[in-house]
């Protein structure tokens, strides 16, 4: 699991754009959106003594927002990459494992967000950047042939930059979320990409996606950042040709 800090909020803005002539995932696109807690929706194995997973519901007037919003990041997608990778995504109120809460994590196939409201913290930009963030870890276990670990990591500054994991580093109070210059320099757009390649390569892909001004302007002044961004690009045209830098780039809001 990827966690995501509940108390910091990505300021990367979600822009909807599909090319013309290309069949990106429309929004109705056929991955259930559940806003409902049930019995099932966490793997069995995050039930058990350690990982503990609890989930509470998400607010019933939250509903109709999680769904559009959801299929508005998922509009940024071929529809058969969706099905391949993607069984469900799940919205609730508020999620803990190890006793502590995330605001996003993904399984195998499914996609968990936490949304609390835009009054929150959990503004459109947050909650789709958080898809984005946790579907890139399906994407990269499922095709991770395709990514270049090796060059990735050498656009570090420092070798073993990276600490244990997402969790270590929300508990170590290292999941600071904003830009900063000092990261930046480093081959990082922010701390929580410290915490480990994945994490790293989902802050990368959060900003690809996001129509963020400020991930490009960090792109640009940053070399080793920038050699992130063209790694991570390879990695997403591997898997569709029409992922590219032009497309990502036509994103900016």
């Amino acid at each position: 699991m990827t966690p995501r800090s509940l108390w910091t909020v990505n300021r990367a803005s979600l822009l909807l754009a599909a090319a013309l002539g290309c069949q990106f995932a429309p929004a109705n696109a056929g991955i259930p959106v559940k806003t409902r807690v049930d019995g099932a929706i966490f793997p069995a194995e995050w039930l058990r003594p350690g990982i503990d997973a609890i989930a509470v519901p998400l607010d019933p007037a939250e509903a109709v927002r999680s769904a559009r919003l959801a299929q508005e990041a998922m509009a940024l997608y071929p529809v058969g990459l969706l099905d391949a990778n993607l069984r469900a995504v799940y919205f609730v109120r508020q999620m803990s494992f190890y006793g502590v809460r995330y605001a996003g994590t993904n399984s195998n196939d499914s996609v968990y967000i936490t949304n609390r409201g835009a009054d929150c913290g959990f503004t459109d930009s947050y909650v789709k950047g958080t898809f984005h963030h946790e579907f890139s870890s399906i994407l990269l276990r499922n095709y991770h042939e395709k990514f270049d670990a090796r060059a990735w990591a050498a656009a570090n500054r420092e070798p073993n930059a990276y600490g244990t994991n997402g969790l270590e580093a929300i508990k170590n109070g290292r999941a600071d979320t904003v830009y900063r210059a000092r990261y930046n320099a480093e081959g990082f757009l922010n701390q929580y990409a410290t915490a480990s390649i994945e994490e790293d390569f989902n802050t990368i892909a959060e900003g690809l996606f996001s129509g963020d001004p400020d991930f490009w302007r960090v792109v640009d002044n940053f070399p080793r950042v920038a050699q992130k961004e063209r790694l991570a690009v390879k990695f997403y045209s591997s898997l569709d040709s029409r992922f590219t830098e032009e497309f990502f780039r036509s994103l900016r809001n």
